[in-house]
């Protein structure tokens, strides 16, 4: 995407009246290797959209940020971001107004830390119809941008709010597991389930679940012992073999990793709550 740059496009002298202003904007600016600075900031607020990795330095410490992060400086706060060793892409725009700070109180969004989101495209679109609102007016509206502010701001939020589904390959095998957990299941199995490779099985179930399938796995057999222990009078041997494990010592072991407890201490415990 070729960048967009505009600045300093309004020339009205109500300067601080308006509910918002825009002052300049860079959409998708790539930069070389390198780090921008400025110790004394700007007298405006400003917005980026850090679409690539990058690093920000705040209060003496270096901020690792990811792709798909906002990052918001209010008026005279030193900025120094960018990449040292990599080329980077960004979105930014310069803001003031009447009615900015409160708009990004009320939807949450603080200053001097990122803020990750799932969807650039907001921000984009954001950027993209300020452009055209300065740019082909002779007296642009300051409600036209504010409203299409208000408007990225809620969608940026719900994006964040409102993760991606999970794929139904991945849910399946998800569901097999809560529906019953005790077969034994191998990891290449699962993956067969999802027709996809192991590795890339693994990677996905982790990203979407937050464990790998195996961890998940053992936690619903675990939660199954539990269940087990506390309702029914069975040896832990007959425990560990109905959630799928033929070595109750393997399962004792498997168990007290998830707990901190033997299963013999852990229903102890159960009873007397």
């Amino acid at each position: 995407m070729q960048a967009l740059v505009l600045r300093n496009p309004w020339k009205q002298t109500s300067l601080g009246t308006d509910p918002v202003r825009l002052h300049a904007l860079g959409l998708h600016e790539r930069m070389p290797p390198g780090q921008l600075s400025y110790r004394r900031g700007i007298e405006h607020w400003l917005l980026i959209f850090f679409h690539s990795e990058a690093t920000v330095e705040e209060a003496g410490e270096t901020l690792q940020i990811a792709p798909n992060t906002l990052f918001i400086w209010p008026p005279g706060a030193p900025q120094r971001y960018g990449h040292a060793k990599e080329e980077w892409d960004h979105s930014w725009i310069h803001l003031s107004g009447t009615e900015l700070e409160p708009l990004l109180d009320s939807h949450q969004l603080k200053s001097l830390e990122p803020i990750e989101f799932q969807l650039a495209a907001p921000f984009e679109q954001f950027l993209s119809e300020a452009h055209n609102e300065v740019s082909r007016w002779t007296e642009p509206d300051p409600r036209i941008l504010r409203n299409l502010l208000e408007n990225t701001l809620i969608n940026l939020k719900r994006n964040s709010h409102n993760p991606a589904r999970p794929e139904d390959n991945l849910l399946r095998v998800k569901m097999l597991i809560d529906a019953d957990p005790a077969p034994s299941r191998t990891l290449a199995e699962m993956a067969q389930e999802a027709h996809l490779s192991v590795s890339h099985f693994s990677a996905r179930f982790r990203q979407a679940f937050g464990q790998s399938p195996v961890q998940y796995l053992t936690s619903r057999k675990i939660d199954l012992a539990k269940h087990i222990l506390r309702t029914r009078s069975m040896n832990i041997s007959e425990v560990a073999t109905l959630v799928g494990y033929d070595d109750p010592y393997h399962f004792s072991r498997m168990f007290k990793n998830e707990t901190g407890q033997s299963p013999r201490a852990w229903r102890t415990a159960s009873v007397k709550e």
